[in-house]
């Protein structure tokens, strides 16, 4: 039991830490092309 527990917070930490990345990477993809294009959106 103890065993699964911590496969299981393992997992869950690994997803976290890649849902983290690529929540880092997207928001400063946005932050590139925001200022590549400025007032585009306007």
């Amino acid at each position: 039991m103890r065993v699964t527990a911590g496969i299981f917070g393992l997992l869950i930490a690994i997803t976290g830490a890649v849902m983290m990345c690529l929540g880092y990477m997207a928001q400063h993809d946005v932050r590139d092309a925001a200022a590549r294009t400025p007032m585009r959106l306007g």
